[in-house]
């Protein structure tokens, strides 16, 4: 016997290649399953859908100035407004950067209390269930509180509002306390003052319950951020595309509360608006403050260039300069303007930015163009008299000051002037405004894809129970595996369940056998097909006697063995069918015979071999029933009278069928096997593990039994249509059919 029983057989069973058609055959035998699951799917997508909110998105317009109050105010050289310009392309991202943070979201959500959480007291699962599938009563329309302190190491927890009326509520502690009594629209403070609460509007009816609870700083500022969606609005080019950056910012929610939605958008532009105006004015009192320190000090500057010209002029007599020198005097004093109005520039932007930032780099880079260009010129004035130089030196210096001077008088006029008519970045273009139509729900692709996700629930749900529960569906698996023929594969008969099941419910007082009921049954005809298998092992192993044995309970046997009886006898063989299952044993059902006088009473030597043997209704077939169970059936089986028994039967019989016990619930079969010459064994369709069978075989082959053949008995109609064999079976009996 090539007997393979190594963990190699398990491994590969584990590892094969699952097939599609298996898959889709497995669906299809718990059809009904997915039915139902996507009929559930659908309830539930068709509950959501409807009973969810409209989604509404208002949305306002801003727009944020591309350039810099102060920078305005300067006459900054053109290459550094170029590259400041470059620089301020981003200021967009600044605010919308800010308009997404804590140092605005926060104030926010504090002056609209929205780290307050009101909730109406709910059954537990079931309620929340129900309010997530949009029943019950929306908590902001019945109730809204404003205001909740609590003490800090209570601040997460809940506490209780009970409505006594319409103005007036109760408020309790976590450990169900009363805390205070208020009234709506009135801050309400616990007598130890480590409570307050503001209730600013009440629609519940009396007796209504909320939880009343402070809500997570971080994680509302997470939500908040993330729900607040702002996009800069760009003009389309002639190509489809998007040229340059406007400044002009749209804010929108996505929301079912339109309302709050409202609120909150225009409590962020309005914060904004006014972080602006405060940023803006402080820089201008900063600028105005260092201009008012520096008008004295250049004044004095001047005043003392000043003098000194004076008294250089009175001592010399010198009242005009050459040409040439007027005209070098011209030229340095306009660089000299140039330079210190830059310095004057850089003090005040060093008053906001570091020594680092790209425009006071481009006034040093400009400074230090301005100077090599007055070192020229000083190379010029040196080639004058001394005394022309000396002038130079202090007119140049008199009008430097007085250019300073000039130039923080206009300064200070200007900032005075812009610090009066301070003005945000920011302009609102449009404060929020609520669609009049909600967005598309999409209902039908709801719930559409929501009796989808109902079908492959139930897809997963099938294939797990197959995999899991589900055995063997390759009829020649232990032919492949174990090396052992299988000689019979017994599609399912539904005209024997029928008959089963009229038995079941005593419509019937013996179990009908399909071999007469229905000859013409596919099943019938394979049980045929392993007659002629029969036959010919009887003459190979010369022996008469066979044993139908299985793995495990209700695998068929007891219907093979039967039918297989009745149609050797009908073939005009003389046959002998031993009901050797004293345990449970129940085949004379089938011929409306009692248990006993049986094989028990034979080998207890209580009746004669000739007084057990019992004729049926069926022509050349002998029956021979379990008897009385015994306490001891392995013990009977082991006696000499057995093997004694079955000698004379063999010679007195054409052939003797023993329907045996199965093999993993008692030894019995193996001793039966161990008896007769041929032996069978009934493995069901998808009801066995491949350990199991192989335990079973291992523990006929250490018996010294060998398999002669294996029945492939589909016993359940489920299991047939788990195998790429049903569909074959379903076209052989359609031709059965037509036949008849």
């Amino acid at each position: 016997m090539n007997l393979q029983l190594d963990s190699k057989a398990q491994s590969n069973q584990l590892a094969e290649t699952i097939n599609v058609m298996e898959i889709l055959q497995v669906l299809l035998t718990r059809k009904w399953l997915l039915i139902v699951m996507a009929c559930i799917g659908l309830l539930i997508g068709s509950v959501v859908a409807i009973r969810s909110p409209l989604i509404y998105q208002p949305f306002a317009l801003i727009q944020i100035d591309q350039k810099n109050n102060m920078l305005s105010s300067m006459n900054l050289p053109s290459a550094v407004m170029s590259n400041q310009m470059d620089q301020s392309a981003s200021q967009s991202d600044i605010e919308m950067t800010l308009m997404q943070s804590p140092y605005i979201l926060e104030p926010v959500i504090r002056a609209l209390g929205l780290n307050i959480e009101v909730t109406p007291k709910r059954l537990p699962i079931i309620g929340g269930l129900l309010a997530a599938m949009g029943f019950g009563q929306d908590a902001h329309k019945l109730i809204h509180v404003s205001l909740f302190n609590t003490p800090t190491d209570e601040h997460m927890q809940a506490y209780t509002l009970v409505v006594k009326s319409s103005s007036s509520y109760q408020l309790f502690s976590p450990t169900d306390q009363l805390v205070l009594t208020g009234h709506v629209g009135q801050v309400e403070s616990s007598s130890d003052g480590t409570v307050s609460i503001l209730v600013t509007d009440l629609n519940a009816p009396a007796g209504m319950v909320f939880d009343v609870s402070n809500t997570s700083m971080t994680k509302l500022l997470r939500n908040l951020s993330t729900s607040l969606q702002m996009t800069e609005l760009s003009p389309p080019d002639q190509g489809g595309g998007s040229i340059g950056q406007t400044g002009i910012i749209q804010l929108s929610m996505n929301t079912a509360n339109p309302d709050l939605a409202k609120k909150i958008i225009d409590y962020v532009i309005g914060f904004t608006v006014n972080a602006s105006s405060k940023a803006a004015s402080a820089q201008n009192q900063k600028l105005l403050t260092f201009i008012k320190n520096q008008i004295p000090i250049t004044q004095t500057n001047l005043n003392t260039a000043e003098i000194n010209l004076n008294a250089y002029q009175a001592k010399t007599g010198i009242a005009s300069l050459s040409i040439q020198s007027q005209t070098v005097l011209k030229q340095i004093t306009s660089i000299d303007s140039k330079i210190s109005a830059n310095q004057m520039n850089k003090a005040q932007l060093l008053q906001i930015y570091t020594q680092k930032n790209p425009i006071i780099q481009n006034i040093n880079l400009e400074n230090q163009t301005l100077e090599a260009q007055r070192g020229q010129l000083q190379s010029t004035l040196a080639t004058l008299p001394l005394k022309d130089q000396k002038i130079v030196d202090l007119m140049r210096n008199v009008k430097a000051q007085q250019a300073i001077y000039a130039l923080l008088l206009t300064k200070y006029q200007q900032t005075v002037l812009a610090n009066a008519a301070t003005t945000s970045d920011i302009h609102v273009l449009t404060y929020t405004q609520i669609p009049d139509e909600p967005l598309p729900s999409h209902i039908p692709l709801t719930i559409l894809a929501s009796g989808l996700a109902g079908v492959i629930v139930g897809a997963l749900i099938s294939l797990a129970l197959h995999f899991v529960q589900g055995g063997i569906t390759d009829p020649y698996w232990a032919e492949k595996e174990l090396g052992i023929r299988t000689l019979a594969i017994i599609p399912f008969s539904k005209a024997q369940a029928r008959a089963k099941k009229a038995f079941d419910k005593k419509e019937t007082t013996s179990i009908p056998i399909l071999a007469q009921t229905e000859p013409d049954d596919i099943c019938v005809e394979s049980i045929r097909s392993l007659r002629t298998n029969l036959l010919l092992n009887m003459k190979e192993h010369h022996s008469n006697i066979v044993s139908v044995g299985g793995v495990i309970p209700a695998t068929g046997k007891s219907f093979v063995s039967v039918n297989l009886a009745v149609i050797l006898a009908e073939s005009g063989k003389r046959v002998l069918l031993i009901d050797a299952d004293m345990r449970r044993g129940y085949l004379n059902q089938y011929f409306e015979l009692s248990h006993s006088p049986g094989l028990s009473e034979a080998l207890e030597n209580v009746y004669p071999l000739e007084k057990i043997v019992r004729r049926t209704k069926i022509g050349n077939l002998d029956f021979i029933s379990t008897g009385l169970f015994p306490r001891n059936p392995s013990e009977l089986l082991l006696g000499e009278r057995f093997g004694e028994m079955l000698q004379i039967l063999s010679s007195q019989y054409d052939v003797v069928i023993i329907d045996a016990p199965p093999i993993l619930v008692v030894t019995d079969a193996s001793l039966i096997a161990q008896k007769a010459g041929i032996n069978y064994m009934v493995i069901p369709g998808s009801q066995l593990k491949a350990h199991e069978i192989e335990s079973a075989v291992r523990r006929f082959y250490n018996d010294g039994v060998k398999i002669n053949g294996v029945l492939f008995n589909f016993a359940k109609k489920m299991h047939e249509q788990t195998s790429k064999y049903g569909h074959s079976y379903g076209r052989y009996a359609q031709y059965y059919q037509r036949k008849q």
